[in-house]
């Protein structure tokens, strides 16, 4: 961020958008609130009701909308048609390279497949395409309203305020500008896919450099608080709940402190979107305070209604068009790999020796547990339930939350974006790894205390 040698007045009409719409957005997006006798945000559970009213239509919806979203890809890469050349909105989402175009069929036909209840086992099983196509269906409504009421907290000031007033604690902590603490939030409370998802149109909107939207989207976009409740459970150790959770914040500001400073994630080029100005320059004034709130009225007056829903429904487009589809076709052959193969096993005998070296008890259970977490978030949880050791169940549940690249969800959205965040599929896989490490550490700090 610059600073400019004016202080430009405070206009009456901007300070009151910023205002009105920055609450909005907090409400909705990072406050949780009592609803329906239970604790959630305002925009999930409004997601939640309108999901449950869609149900019966909702899979066909979406069976029709990513089915001919990939026949039309399959047309217009062989054939080019020029109404799609023509529009900007429609050519980003339909030109792409043959590596995506097959991931958008394959998706495609995964989700149909399921939604059909037809084709192999492997496919269909609950345990796979099963899993992806219920997490397709939940998530569907959530996303779409999101992306377009997310604005109220982008485009009107509040990253910009928040930026300001916690950049001097951001910057040096994490190399990263302070509007990275919304992402943070909005994951903490939300979902971490969401949050890869606005850090990729925070960089299209010159927030962040491709090295900043790296770091942010593998060390911001965690998962939700209440997600973290669900690991607990599964694995037994509610009982240990405050240390659990203190042991996951602790691992992931590590994370965050550590892996922008490293390779990969130091090594993504720190450019900005191009055509995009960076955001914002902060204006100089007396005190933190006021110079915030000078970029934020800023932003607010120059923000206009029909550019802020062009970029939401590019967003929207691609990621029902690009990013679910992604997601379902990997998801669902990593979990296959995962189900029906012994790779996870043959690949976690390392990780099994380090484990025996530490003295972690069953290591040969939790090393398989452990590294599946690159899979599936919940596949963890899932494979210590069976643990005899609170200590060792205590290790995964921590680790497994702390390694936020899961395949099925972040992993797939950050490969599909690689044009943004710089991140190959060997380098994702490094950070999930280098992830694994630092949470490992703090867990069985954490553990040695406990027990």
């Amino acid at each position: 961020m610059k600073i400019q040698s004016e202080h430009p007045p405070l206009q009456a009409k901007s300070v009151l958008r910023f205002a009105i719409c920055s609450i909005a957005g907090t409400l909705l997006f990072l406050i949780p609130l009592p609803i329906r006798g239970k604790s959630d945000l305002l925009v999930a559970a409004s997601a939640d009701y309108l999901t449950g009213l869609l149900a019966p239509a909702l899979p066909w919806i979406l069976t029709a909308f990513f089915t001919a979203g990939a026949l039309v890809s399959l047309v217009h890469f062989i054939w080019p048609v020029p109404f799609l050349e023509r529009s900007s909105l429609l050519r980003e989402s339909f030109s792409m390279s043959l590596p995506k175009l097959l991931a958008r069929i394959f998706g495609a036909a995964f989700f149909a497949m399921n939604a059909l209840q037809i084709g192999p086992a492997c496919i269909i099983s609950p345990a796979t395409g099963g899993t992806m196509y219920s997490l397709m269906l939940s998530l569907a409504v959530w996303h779409l309203m999101s992306f377009y009421l997310f604005s109220l907290l982008m485009d009107f000031g509040s990253m910009d305020f928040i930026g300001t007033l916690i950049q001097r604690i951001m910057r040096p902590l994490f190399t990263l500008p302070g509007c990275a603490a919304i992402d943070c939030m909005a994951s903490w409370v939300g979902n971490g896919p969401f949050g890869v998802v606005i850090t990729k149109m925070q960089y299209q909107a010159g927030y962040y450099s491709r090295r900043e939207s790296a770091a942010v989207a593998s060390c911001f976009s965690i998962v939700s608080v209440s997600f973290c409740v669900i690991v607990a459970k599964t694995l037994h150790i509610m009982d240990y709940f405050g240390s659990y959770y203190l042991s996951i914040t602790v691992s992931t500001i590590l994370c965050a402190v550590i892996l922008p400073r490293i390779w990969p994630l130091k090594n993504v080029p720190d450019t900005y979107c191009p055509d995009t100005p960076a955001q914002c320059d902060i204006p100089a004034g007396n005190g933190t305070l006021g110079r915030a709130a000078a970029c934020a009225a800023k932003k607010a007056g120059e923000a206009r209604l029909r550019p802020i829903l062009r970029r939401s429904s590019q967003t929207a487009l691609d990621f029902f068009l690009g990013v679910f589809p992604v997601m379902m076709a990997c998801g669902t052959l990593m979990l296959i790999v995962s189900e029906y193969t012994p790779v996870i096993r043959w690949l976690a005998i390392p990780w099994e020796y380090l484990l025996s070296a530490l003295r972690v008890p069953e290591a040969a259970a939790a090393a398989p547990a452990l590294l599946v977490g690159f899979v599936d978030m919940y596949l963890p949880a899932v494979a210590g339930s069976t643990i005899s050791s609170d200590v060792t169940r205590f290790i995964i549940g921590s680790v497994s939350i702390g390694q936020l690249i899961y395949m099925t969800e972040t992993g797939a959205i950050i490969l599909k974006n690689r044009d943004i965040f710089g991140l190959s599929f060997p380098r994702l896989a490094a950070v999930f790894l280098l992830r694994t490490v630092i949470s490992l550490a703090a867990a069985l700090c954490f553990a040695s205390l406990l027990f």
